[in-house]
């Protein structure tokens, strides 16, 4: 059980992270976008 309960909090973090990069690429991306403008 304790293994299982390892696993779902570090999908859970990886999951975390992935959003977090995806919200900073998409932040960069909008910030590029209107400073080219």
């Amino acid at each position: 059980m304790g293994v299982f309960l390892r696993a779902a909090f570090f999908l859970s973090l990886l999951r975390l992270a992935l959003y977090f990069i995806a919200g900073i690429g998409i932040v960069y991306a909008i910030a590029k976008w209107l400073n080219r403008r």
